[in-house]
């Protein structure tokens, strides 16, 4: 009977230090199981900066408005540890991302080409009859080859979900093609004109909102462009075009 006890008490003590952890991350937390409040559908705008104008130089002018509007210039919005930024396809070193979008480590997804060439495949693919007729609507237009720069970016998301061992997490969230921050400088074009990639930006928090420790962490996750479409039988249908699940190592280091 004494072990039986001396097991459950060790068992006991284990399990509070689980919980007591659970929120804690590297820098430590204040143990409180609720705060964790992921904002699933909150979108990705902002900049950590000393001054709304040094956002990167292709943020639209309503983007950096945004910023000042907020009052608070912070690449993250309350609760997301986790966000999707645009980089221009030819910056496709990760310390010059970082340089432009400080404050955070993270992976970047270089699928500008891929995801044109894909979108261009599925309307020929899907979208097409052998007398190139369209069979497919978006925003209750026929989408063809000729207009896809001008309907498909409206019917097009890119999702993103992303863990970084322990405790810092952000489940699968969408933005839209179409998004303010996906514009650029002088104000015009979305996510396919501007041939953009995507930086997933981690701002090495847990969910608790306390700076992790420096150190190597595993991060997983899932990242995926989709159209959503209505084929020649009325049925909504949404396609992936592009999808990368990765798993991967990301040094967390202070000055």
């Amino acid at each position: 009977m004494n072990k039986v006890k001396s097991v459950l008490f060790v068992a006991g003590v284990l399990l509070a230090l689980v919980f007591t952890l659970s929120c804690s991350g590297g820098g430590g937390g204040d143990g409180n199981e609720s705060c964790s409040v992921v904002q699933s559908d909150a979108p990705s705008l902002g900049g950590i900066f000393e001054n709304p104008e040094d956002a990167p130089w292709w943020f639209s002018p309503e983007a950096i408005k945004d910023i000042k509007k907020g009052g608070a210039n912070e690449l993250f919005k309350p609760g997301n540890v986790v966000e999707l930024l645009p980089v221009p396809k030819h910056i496709t070193y990760l310390d010059t991302i970082k340089a432009y979008y400080p404050g955070s480590v993270g992976i970047l997804f270089d699928i500008a080409d891929r995801l044109g060439q894909n979108l261009k495949k599925f309307v020929q693919d899907k979208c097409l009859t052998e007398d190139y007729k369209s069979k497919c609507k978006v925003n209750g237009k026929d989408l063809t080859e000729s207009n896809i720069d001008e309907l498909a970016p409206g019917a097009i998301s890119i999702n993103a979900s992303a863990f970084y061992h322990t405790n810092a997490y952000r489940n699968t969230f969408s933005v839209k093609c179409t998004d303010q921050i996906f514009k650029n400088w002088s104000g015009t074009g979305d996510c396919i004109l501007n041939a953009y990639n995507y930086y997933l930006a981690w701002d090495l928090k847990d969910n608790c909102g306390k700076f992790v420790k420096a150190g190597t962490y595993k991060s997983t996750g899932n990242f995926y462009v989709t159209i959503e479409y209505i084929d020649a039988s009325g049925n909504h249908k949404s396609e992936t075009l592009v999808q990368d699940k990765y798993t991967t190592m990301l040094e967390v280091r202070y000055k």
